[in-house]
């Protein structure tokens, strides 16, 4: 059964997927949660995502590029930057490994800094993204799961956002 409905989503992305990949450059907004324990909730911590993808080279049918990301939320900021590939056109999945700077004085998201009440320092964020382009309209719809590792720590707090965007020509 997996294999047959990996099939059919196989075959309705060849056939309704084929999309125009022109676009230099996608910006993204939207929400974004992170916290200790992301599978009920509970504990998480809710914030404000901003993102812009700068396609560098075109691939038939996605893109590999550079992604400048920042969030913002309740006791963290954070600042990315790193390479970004896109696999697909108006169905897509994307992934990012991006290196920046983290600030946390949240003491949820603490929990995972022994002795800690702060943490200003580097971090890597890994995501996968999944999502849609619409056909003639440039908005984009995007949803994101991932994990922030702050360096030189243990823990690492998983991260879940809801982004739309718009591309540009």
């Amino acid at each position: 059964m997996k294999k047959f409905l990996t099939l059919i989503v196989l075959l309705v992305n060849l056939t309704y997927g084929q999309y125009d990949n022109s676009e230099k450059l996608t910006l993204y907004a939207g929400v974004i949660t992170n916290g200790p324990d992301e599978y009920d909730f509970s504990d998480s911590v809710y914030g404000f995502g901003v993102h812009g993808v700068y396609d560098a080279l075109k691939m038939h049918e996605g893109a590999l590029g550079v992604k400048v990301s920042a969030g913002f939320g309740d006791g963290f900021n954070a600042y990315y930057l790193g390479p970004n590939i896109r696999f697909g056109s108006r169905f897509f999945l994307d992934m990012d490994v991006l290196f920046g700077y983290k600030e946390i004085t949240n003491p949820k998201l603490l929990t995972t800094f022994p002795d800690r009440d702060s943490y200003k320092g580097s971090a890597i964020l890994w995501d996968v993204g999944f999502g849609y382009r619409f056909e003639g309209i440039p908005l984009v719809l995007r949803g994101v799961m991932g994990i922030s590792f702050a360096t030189g720590y243990h823990g690492a707090s998983p991260i879940f956002g809801l982004h739309a965007g718009y591309r540009f020509k």
